[in-house]
This record gives C-alpha cells, structure tokens and sequence, in this order.
C-alpha cells in the first residue's frame, strides 16, 4: 500500500478510534467542555539540512480538544508541514513535506485569563522527502530522488493562550514530533473557538 494510502487509512483509523474514546472519556458524572482551534506557524528546522533545504518549512494545524473536569484533556489533531522556497531563487525538486494525525492528552494550569498546557500522545507521519541527486532542470531547480515515507511518531506541545472573552481566543503553540524519519519542531500563532475551563475553578 503507498504511504499516501496508509495515510488516508490512518486518518479513518484515529477518527473512528476518537469517536470511540469521547464517550468513555465523558462518562456521567464529568463536567465536560470542548474547543476547536487553527494553527499557523513556522518550523525552520524541521527537514534535514545534509539534503540541502530550500528554506524554512511551514506548518498548518487543525485540533479538537475535549476536556473533563478542567483536570485534563484529550485532543485529536490533523497538521501538515512543508517547504516553501525563496522566491526567484533556484530550489531543490522535490519539496518536502510532513502531514501528521495525533491523539494526545494533556494536562492544563490556568488562570481566569490565561491557559497553559502541555500535552503528549501517539501519532503517525506521511510525507516526502529528497533523496540523492538525480540532475538539474534548467537553471531554475535540481532535481532529486522522491522518497515517501510513512511512519509512529511521538507528537507534543505546550501552548499559552488567552480566553478573556469565554469563547474565542488567540496564542502560541510551540510543537514537536519526534520520530525517525521527519523530527520536527515549530512555533505556531493559534485561534481558538470553544470552552476551556480553569483548573483552578470551584469543582463544588
């Protein structure tokens, strides 16, 4: 199966996996609330530099979290990270990329205006990268061998946000994944829409 197939299939895999676990996690009893959030940022170091990079990579995210009793959380997330070259400048063909779909846990320590959290969980990584120098196309690219990948990989953040107005905020997002074949690491602007609560609210 190619790695953009096993990708796919993955993405149904956790989906259905998250349809499963948000009704245990939500057992009566628990106050529950949940938010949603975009995330644009930059990774600079995320694709290998003995392959000749073209230059920084970028990084768009998608997240669902859900989270019980402002003790904890678990979040599903869709990321996909890429290269994007210099303008006018000669580049190496193909780009490379990372796409990423995670379920991790968190714990978050907040205040009535700011929320902090750090969470960790298991994921699975799809891309492309370069392999060796296969020629040059013109005088604009050089040419390389294209290599798919598909691999686990370790994902995890820590994110600082604001929730002044209860329902929509705006923060940063500093995120890793660790793995063997694309290790990447990042710092992202977020937007956020939903509910989180403060682990120091009254529980009573």
């Amino acid at each position: 199966m190619k790695s953009s197939s096993k990708y796919f299939t993955t993405i149904i895999f956790f989906f259905i996996l998250a349809i499963i676990v948000v009704p245990v996690y939500s057992s009566p009893g628990n106050r529950l609330c949940s938010w949603h959030h975009i995330s644009f940022g930059v990774n600079p170091y995320n694709f290998k530099n003995e392959r000749s990079a073209n230059g920084h990579g970028f990084t768009i995210g998608y997240t669902y979290s859900l989270q019980r009793n402002s003790n904890n959380f678990i979040s599903f997330q869709l990321s996909r990270s890429f290269e994007v070259p210099a303008p006018f400048a000669p580049y190496h063909s193909p780009l490379e990329s990372l796409n990423e779909v995670a379920l991790l846990y968190g714990k978050p320590s907040n205040n009535k205006h700011l929320h902090l959290s750090f969470a960790i969980g298991l994921g699975v990584i799809a891309g492309i990268n370069r392999g060796k120098w296969l020629g040059t196309i013109g005088s604009e690219s050089y040419s390389c061998e294209k290599l798919a990948y598909y691999s686990i990989g370790i994902p995890m953040e820590l994110q600082l946000n604001s929730n002044a107005s209860g329902s929509c905020g705006v923060g940063l997002r500093l995120f890793g994944n660790i793995n063997f074949e694309q290790p990447i690491w990042g710092l992202a602007l977020l937007f956020k829409i939903g509910k989180q609560e403060n682990s120091t609210q009254d529980q009573s």
